[in-house]
């Protein structure tokens, strides 16, 4: 059995970025592959991370303890002070997440496997997660790009960028980890939050601010069907300390997921909920070419708000015509993944 080793963006504060993780690291693990998560750290950062993991371990029930919590029974990471464990590998795959966005501050050259030969290396839908390279990362980004023998993105853009960078036209447009999973299989991490009673709600992710005239519709949506708010990355909302299994649960059970994340929707799909998808408000780059490229394979462009009333008319979708498309989707990384990993 050949060995995988995942690099990927690291971090317990995301519930997307976590799953997407598990989801990669198992979807190989049952292909017949043996995969595990890489992460190089200096001395000094292990300390730290050791130091918070006692912490973590004392306060059990804070959101941080139940991110650590998760990785740390679902989630194969190997820790590195070095690059020692190269030969160890027959490939390692980049992926997924925006782990191609210079603007992320765990945005550095191994993330395009530098310190491997490029006949090891591998991306599993990447993503920019932004429309167009800065200037100044444009020749890093061409060479980086260039040290990978298999590519496939999570976006349409991404393959823009990438066949305008390099002229390649091998790059291939494949589904976010997450979606490798079915229904059956995010069932099985699942945890039901001890804050909930059984109550009939809207969950709200909104990883930017809230537009006041979208909080305005949402709200009158949830008095006029009799729902209550949760609000998850709110900090005085009871559900704010929930991890990654407790969020799988939000989402499953949420009679209407609001949201401006691509996870979030990712999932609102997986589960065949009623969502709608809401523009970031924030400062950062424009980052709505992957919700763009999700909703359009899978004929959902209904789900994008826009504005005015939300109406129970948004969401009637033939879920059967959306799991044929899953499938197919599947299929391609299966492909994929036979002819990269020969």
């Amino acid at each position: 059995m050949k060995k995988v080793g995942i690099i990927t963006i690291n971090g317990n504060n995301n519930y997307g970025n976590r799953l997407q993780n598990y989801a990669l690291e198992k979807y190989l693990n049952e292909h017949n592959y043996i995969a595990n998560t890489i992460c190089v750290y200096d001395t000094k950062q292990i300390l730290k991370n050791y130091i918070k993991k006692i912490i973590f371990l004392v306060n059990r029930n804070t959101r941080k303890a139940k991110f650590y919590q998760f990785s740390k029974k679902n989630i194969k990471t190997k820790y590195y002070t070095n690059y020692s464990f190269v030969n160890k590998y027959d490939y390692f795959v980049v992926g997924s997440d925006q782990v191609w966005n210079p603007y992320f501050a765990s945005y550095n050259s191994d993330m395009f496997l530098k310190f491997s030969n490029k006949d090891k290396n591998v991306s599993y839908a990447a993503s920019f997660g932004i429309n167009d390279i800065p200037r100044e990362y444009i020749g890093e980004f061409k060479n980086g790009i260039n040290n990978i023998r298999s590519i496939s993105v999570r976006e349409t853009q991404g393959k823009q960028i990438i066949e305008e960078l390099t002229g390649r036209k091998d790059v291939e447009v494949l589904l976010d980890p997450t979606m490798l999973l079915t229904d059956t299989e995010w069932n099985k991490i699942i945890k039901r939050p001890r804050q909930y009673k059984g109550e009939k709600y809207i969950l709200l992710y909104f990883l930017g601010n809230i537009n006041e005239n979208y909080k305005k519709e949402i709200y009158k949506f949830a008095k006029k069907n009799k729902l209550e708010i949760i609000n998850i990355l709110d900090k005085n909302n009871k559900y704010y300390n929930c991890g990654p299994s407790e969020f799988l649960f939000l989402e499953k059970n949420a009679e209407l997921i609001c949201t401006d994340s691509f996870h979030s929707s990712v999932f609102g799909i997986i589960f065949h909920k009623n969502f709608l998808v809401f523009d970031r408000e924030d400062k950062e780059k424009n980052m709505s070419s992957r919700i763009i490229t999700l909703l359009e394979k899978f004929d959902l462009k209904e789900r994008k708000y826009t504005k005015g009333e939300i109406k129970l008319e948004l969401f009637r979708t033939d879920f059967d015509l959306v799991e044929k498309k899953l499938q197919m989707e599947r299929t391609k990384t299966d492909n994929f993944f036979k002819n990269s990993l020969k």
